[in-house]
């Protein structure tokens, strides 16, 4: 029998123990052994801790639940252990419960975190993103999180948003109109990857409306001309993506924001990923000035 499964056993049992200080000590210890090697992981996960930390998520413990949802966030890093994490019985609730009621921000922030980690695998998308009140705890965190919380946040929406049947989802839970509410409220560091999302909620026609009643096109337009690189490319593309979603109407308000000028410098100056996007919209935008 492997010798990092029989060194984790005792560990696992803790978890399972009536003692809160049992449970808090194999919780604590389990985290640190996940943090550090591919082996430890594939071994606890093996060893049955995975739905023990999945019931001590609803622990009136806060340091028990920040350390078992972190154990899961560090087990996730597997590809194997990710398929094992989703598939145990009620892991979804589990996952609903830390995001939306964990004891501490940390706790909150690292359930983000693991379902961006889980979500990394494609077939895990639809599963986590149409779980009734997933995508408003991470909109939740997005508005009360810390910076960091708030990146975690954004990957897994962004992870959410790839997938063409969670995106109407999106829209209705809200998230256009908080994603660009942050575009004028937060940092440079965050405003890069709340354009990535919402270029990627831009792929469905349901999401029309949701931009135009927050008036982003004015908005994208501005940082075609204000941005980061990045930023730049973001906005490129979730013009391009209304573009095609919207037809004419998009294309025409597009137009009136005078943004031609900012897509041929980017289309000059930007990086290849740049260039594409400004390039394809150049493309929608002659085609919708010449009818």
């Amino acid at each position: 029998m492997d010798v990092k499964y029989l060194a984790v056993l005792p560990l696992v049992s803790k978890l399972a123990s009536s003692s809160l200080e049992q449970q808090k000590e194999g919780a604590r210890e389990l985290r640190l052994l996940a943090k550090w090697e591919a082996d430890n992981r594939v071994a606890i996960a093996k060893s049955g801790a995975i739905p023990l930390l999945l019931k001590l998520l609803y622990s009136s413990d806060e340091k028990i639940q920040e350390n078992a949802v972190t154990t899961l966030l560090n087990l996730s890093i597997c590809d194997i252990n990710k398929v094992t994490i989703v598939q145990a019985t009620r892991a979804l609730d589990a996952f609903l419960h830390a995001l939306s009621s964990g004891h501490t921000m940390e706790t909150k922030e690292n359930a983000a975190a693991l379902l961006f980690s889980l979500m990394i695998s494609e077939e895990h998308r639809p599963i986590i993103g149409q779980k009734a009140g997933i995508i408003t705890a991470l909109l939740n965190l997005l508005r009360t999180g810390s910076h960091r919380g708030q990146k975690d946040a954004l990957k897994a929406l962004f992870h959410i948003a790839m997938c063409a049947e969670n995106r109407p989802l999106l829209v209705a839970n809200g998230a256009i109109s908080v994603l660009i509410c942050m575009l004028s409220n937060s940092k440079s560091g965050v405003i890069e990857d709340v354009l990535a999302v919402l270029a990627q909620a831009a792929h469905c026609s349901e999401s029309i409306n949701a931009f135009l009643r927050a008036s982003a096109i004015s908005l994208l337009v501005d940082i075609l001309d204000t941005g980061s690189a990045r930023a730049q490319e973001n906005a490129a593309s979730a013009l391009l993506n209304l573009c095609k979603s919207g037809g004419s109407p998009v294309i025409e308000e597009v137009l009136e924001g005078s943004c031609v000028s900012s897509l041929s410098l980017l289309l000059t100056s930007g990086s290849p990923r740049g260039k594409s996007k400004a390039s394809a919209l150049l493309q929608i935008l002659v085609v919708g000035q010449a009818t």
